[in-house]
């Protein structure tokens, strides 16, 4: 059982890279299922988010 969650976890870590990458590459953002993921660096934002962490956004249409 403890082999079988290390490997579903590496394969997630590694789909994850690729979407990255591959999105970086063609100049776009990293998306996964629709939603960007974004970080806080700003001190600006950091009233509003915590800073350094990843956030997942779904934008939506108006």
């Amino acid at each position: 059982m403890n082999r079988f969650v290390t490997i579903l976890l590496f394969t997630v870590l590694l789909f994850t890279m690729y979407l990255v990458v591959n999105s970086k590459i063609a100049g776009g953002h990293a998306s996964i299922f629709g939603y960007q993921i974004k970080t806080v660096l700003s001190v600006q934002w950091s009233r509003t988010f915590k800073r350094v962490r990843l956030y997942l956004l779904k934008q939506e249409e108006i």
